[in-house]
């Protein structure tokens, strides 16, 4: 398959190094074209192309497109592929907002093909073997969760000073909501859609940036399910994990610091690019898709605004196949 990504930062130089592995040609994309040619390099003579211009890379026609680049450009780079029938995984979060989200599942309901957001925790092994266990009964009817996240934005891309970030900037799609909502996906995918939500959202002014770097939010769901949130980007050392309280036990998982989690997770990324590009080859929908992507955004959406209103806030229902139109 020939495979376009968008990006040739940390995310897309996975995705890349993975498509490579697996014997796809790439076509790279970057605004920074020296860093897209720097990263194609890495993959040998003839195995990938380097576009100078967007434009470039739909001219080579590619059959999958995967987007790793700023938040703020998913809207547009996903609309522009769709319009063109290419298969799309986009790194979360699916956009900037829910209204953007919104506009994104008409037209992916226009073009029927396969759009998946890349919400990779799910395709972590540890965390899918709970999920079935979850599914199979073993803890009994959750009755309480908690999920937390947190590491300094300083320290997540190594000799890039974080100003220089879209993750420093809340127009560019920065702030904790967003960049730490594969905990609000996960809830959701083990737990159900949410009910409502009250949340507390802020700036520190740790990090002396523009966007909120911490959230605290409770979540229930439909099934009558506590969940609370506690996500951050100051923490000095890197905190990520769950547990899940139910009538007859418990289950969770956590980062480790052996390594063994910093593998899996490389794991995961792998497995999801893979799985993504057997939905394309096959012709049906991947998970999480599209309307995964738009659920989450609604809630990220319910717990900031809970947070400017002192007050619970209704997390909009999930949206079904053919609804999307009506939204």
């Amino acid at each position: 398959m020939k495979v376009a990504i968008a990006g040739c930062g940390s995310a897309g130089k996975r995705h890349f190094l993975n498509s490579i592995s697996m014997g796809h040609t790439t076509i790279l994309f970057d605004p920074d074209t020296q860093r897209a040619k720097a990263l194609a390099l890495k993959a040998g003579a003839g195995r990938s192309i380097v576009a100078s211009k967007l434009q470039a890379l739909w001219e080579e026609r590619p059959d999958a497109f995967v987007i790793a680049s700023p938040t703020d450009s998913h809207a547009q780079l996903v609309g522009e592929a769709l319009e063109r029938r290419i298969p799309v995984l986009v790194e979360k979060p699916l956009a900037l907002s829910y209204s953007e989200g919104v506009a994104l599942t008409r037209l992916q309901s226009e073009a029927r093909v396969p759009l998946m957001v890349g919400y990779n925790l799910r395709f972590l092994d540890e965390i899918a073997e709970i999920k079935q266990r979850l599914d199979n009964g073993e803890v009994g009817r959750p009755l309480g969760v908690a999920l937390w996240f947190g590491y300094d934005l300083r320290k997540w891309r190594k000799g890039v000073h974080f100003k220089s970030t879209y993750s420093a900037s809340k127009a560019r799609g920065g702030g904790v909501l967003l960049e730490a909502s594969h905990e609000i996906d996960l809830a959701f995918w083990l737990l159900g859609p949410f009910d409502t939500a009250f949340g507390f959202v802020k700036r520190t002014g740790v990090l002396n940036a523009d966007p909120d770097d911490l959230a605290v939010a409770v979540l229930e769901t439909r099934s009558g399910a506590v969940i609370s949130l506690f996500l951050e980007m100051i923490s000095a050392t890197y905190r990520r994990g769950f547990e899940i309280v139910g009538e007859k036990g418990t289950l969770g998982w956590k980062w480790s610091e052996t390594g063994r989690s910093k593998q899996a997770i490389e794991n995961s990324y792998r497995t999801e690019l893979a799985f993504f590009l057997k939905c394309v080859q096959d012709g049906r929908d991947p998970t999480p898709d599209i309307l995964d992507g738009l659920y989450v955004l609604g809630a990220v959406e319910a717990i900031a605004r809970s947070s400017t209103l002192r007050e619970p806030t209704k997390v909009p229902p999930p949206a079904t196949k053919g609804e999307e139109s009506r939204s």
